[in-house]
């Protein structure tokens, strides 16, 4: 799928949920939040999940960031 395909499929859509990893490190919080508030710009409704605790060190990232740990969602 190139970026083009990806494109317009997400066009078809208002609705977007993006997952990490398990025990996420900051590459993946960093991408997930930008990628989370990059389409809350173009409005959409969407969710960032995560199965694990996010470590504290990287609170910077999140900042002001609605993420759902597990099935309890969280604002950071």
């Amino acid at each position: 799928m190139t970026i083009s395909d990806f494109s317009k499929n997400l066009l078809k859509f208002k609705k977007v949920l993006i997952f990490s990893h398990a025990r996420p490190d900051g590459d993946t919080i960093g991408c997930g939040v930008a990628l989370y508030l990059a389409l809350k710009q173009l409005n959409y409704e969407c969710d960032l999940v995560c199965d694990s605790e996010i470590p504290n060190k990287y609170s910077f990232i999140w900042n002001n960031t609605v993420i759902s740990i597990g099935k309890t969602r969280i604002w950071y």
